[in-house]
Parts: structure tokens; sequence; C-alpha cells
């Protein structure tokens, strides 16, 4: 007898995306925050709710963490378990988010358009909070089939102008 598991990574966030290490993280952050399991949305002296603990995760650690492996990148997704804010719990939450197999696209397939959405050098598409990314790839979200949560925290990482020049995170409201 022979199985197969079809998997739609397209769903979630690639944590091996290399286009904007900073954009990543601050997806990650909003994304811990969602799903309550980054320790800041309760009280600093009271536990977390999903695993009972007070230390914060954030994604730096988890980028940090990944600089660290053979390649830069996560073999498995199991590996986050040794980030020592990783609880297990945590990572119960986290692994219907994160995916290292999603389809990573070439560096000039990457522009996105966004209608009312400007770039800091002028163009149309997503604002990302850093140039770090130019020439890698990413791992485009299937936004029909992503999670809410995800939704939210991607949406919430997105930079808007802000009528003075500059560039501001989307609101909580907003995404």
């Amino acid at each position: 007898i022979t199985y197969v598991k079809a998997l739609d990574s397209a769903s979630k966030l690639n944590i091996n995306d290399t286009f904007s290490t900073t954009t990543l993280a601050t997806i990650l952050d909003h994304l811990f925050y969602e799903l309550n399991v980054s320790g800041e949305n309760t009280d600093a002296s009271a536990p977390n709710p999903v695993d009972n603990t007070t230390s914060q995760l954030t994604g730096a650690q988890v980028l940090a963490y990944r600089a660290t492996l053979t390649d830069q990148r996560f073999a498995t997704l199991r590996q986050l378990t040794r980030i020592a804010q990783m609880t297990e719990r945590r990572y119960d939450v986290l692994k219907h988010y994160l995916t290292i197999y999603s389809y990573p696209h070439p560096p000039d397939s990457v522009q996105s358009f966004v209608p009312g959405v400007t770039l800091p050098d002028g163009s149309g598409g997503l604002s990302y909070s850093d140039n770090s990314g130019i020439g890698n790839t990413r791992s485009p979200i299937n936004t029909n089939t992503a999670p809410y949560e995800l939704l939210v925290a991607i949406f919430r990482s997105v930079r808007v102008p802000d009528g003075g020049g500059g560039f501001s995170p989307l609101s909580a409201d907003k995404a």
C-alpha cells in the first residue's frame, strides 16, 4: 500500500525565504502575536496562556537561529524547537502556519503591484522595509487558502504612504 499526502504549502509562510529578512521577521512577530504565542500580548508577569511561560518569542530569534544552520536554511520545520524560546506547545500552534517547502519565485517575478501602495523607490507594489532582499527569491502566499491569522500578520507588515512623504505600517484595524 502506498500513501500520498498532499500539502498546501502555498497557504503558509516560508521561513526559509531570503527576499527581505526584516520583513520576514516582522511578519513572524505579527503572527506570533496573532496566535498568542509571542509572550507580549499578556501581562509581562503573567504566563503565556499557550505554554505557561513568560519567555518572549520573536521573529528575529527565529532568523538568528536560521543563520547558524547549514546553508542558512531550515532542513525541517521541527528544527524550530531548538530555539530556546520555542516551547513544544508554541511549536504545535505554529507548525500549521509555517513551511519550508513552498515554491520560491525567482527575482524577476517578485514585483507585486498593489494599487495605492508605493515602494520607497517610487514604484508600485508592496513596500518592504529594507532592500536586503534584492536579488533573492520569495515564496508568495496563496491568499485564497491562507489562514486568517497569517493574512492579518502579513497585512500588518505592509507599509503604506503616511501622507508626509514617508511610510508607516498598516494599522491593525485596516489589516
